[in-house]
């Protein structure tokens, strides 16, 4: 039975169908290892069910269907025209059907063996070194007690990336695909902890807390343990604070007493300006007004400058608040701002009667 030219060019076009089909799953299984290498997991599984090839190759598949079904078309065709007495026996055409079939049984075998290949190629999961930090355990609870306690030992092993693990701890986050380690609140209403006992190499097992809202970085920088150490110490040495603390008013008062102090300071002692013999008293006099007078004249310009309003403004506030009145407190406020000669005097005054006055506030 010899075949024309349309048999052939059918066969042949149905061939390289089937070999450009091959080629195109080779391309794309190679872009999914390369992926897959940059994603640090294997491209495939290191074991594949039928179900999964036929998914993979259904194109191939269906390709080879339509060869058997363009042979058996020849066959039929050849068959029809060349029978005298009934169809021509399907053996007379056995070569052709067979080469098709020895094609399709060699595409299938070549693409299951390169399947195989990958497959035992590829990196499993037991193949990789093992992480050199170590989970022993680690539970999830309130930090009062009561409540539930969750072991979630196995979900910090199954989220350590190489030797490193980093988790937010958060009720909701104890959740890997549709399995969540902590599927309830272990006590509503109270701070949560998370307590791990870990190990990093060959150093000395560790046991750590990490509250609620709080980040888990393991292994732990040593440096930067001492350093929470440190600063935990420290403020447990700090002062605890005043069981009676000050009240606000007394407590602006002294800082007023401060501020006065520290002007007196500032200026220093009135000069002194004594009679030298044999000084004559003009002498003296002239001496005395090159001094004297200006030094006191800077005093009481400063002073009405920085306090002329405030320290009115504080004793109007102890009478309206405490209803306490000080009339030695009134004249020294006076004199201060207004009389050169004695406004030292009248400052220190100042000073005084508001400290007697700040041991009598409560307000």
């Amino acid at each position: 039975m010899p075949l024309n030219a349309g048999d052939w060019t059918t066969i042949a076009t149905d061939c390289v169908g089937v070999y450009l089909l091959w080629q195109q799953n080779q391309i794309f299984k190679r872009q999914n290892e390369i992926f897959a290498s940059q994603a640090g997991h294997p491209a495939t599984p290191s074991k594949t069910s039928l179900d999964t090839r036929l998914k993979r190759y259904w194109p191939t598949v269906i390709m080879v269907v339509l060869i058997l079904m363009t042979g058996y078309d020849i066959y039929d065709r050849h068959a029809d025209g060349a029978a005298t007495n009934g169809a021509v026996p399907w053996w007379h055409y056995g070569s052709i059907l067979l080469l098709v079939a020895a094609g399709t049984g060699l595409m299938i075998g070549r693409l299951t063996r390169t399947e195989a290949a990958s497959a035992s190629a590829a990196p499993t999961e037991n193949s990789k070194e093992p992480s050199k930090l170590r989970i022993h355990s680690a539970n999830y609870r309130a930090v009062q007690g009561g409540g539930q306690t969750y072991d979630v030992s196995e979900f910090l092993r199954k989220i350590i990336s190489g030797d490193t693990l980093a988790f937010d701890v958060e009720n909701h986050n104890f959740v890997i695909g549709d399995k969540n380690f902590v599927p309830n609140d272990p006590l509503f209403g109270v701070v949560k902890q998370l307590q791990v006992t870990y190990s990093y190499g060959a150093e000395p097992t560790i046991t750590i807390v990490r509250y609620e809202h709080d980040r888990l970085v393991l292994p732990e920088d040593s440096k930067i343990q001492q350093l929470t150490e440190e600063i935990v110490r420290l403020k447990a040495a700090q002062p605890k604070p005043v069981q009676y603390p000050v009240p606000q008013l007394r407590a602006k008062v002294v800082a007023m007493i401060s501020e006065l102090q520290g002007f007196l300071g500032a200026h220093g002692q009135e000069p002194d300006v004594k009679r030298q013999l044999p000084e004559s008293p003009e002498t003296f006099q002239q001496r005395w007004r090159n001094e004297v007078p200006p030094w006191r004249a800077k005093f009481i310009g400063d002073y009405r400058l920085k306090f002329h309003a405030s320290i009115p403004q504080l004793r109007d506030e102890i009478r309206l608040r405490t209803g306490m009145d000080n009339s030695l407190l009134n004249v020294a406020i006076d004199m201060a701002a207004n009389d050169p000669n004695a406004n030292v005097t009248a400052v220190q005054a100042i000073i005084k009667q508001f400290w007697d006055m700040a041991l009598q506030i409560n307000a």
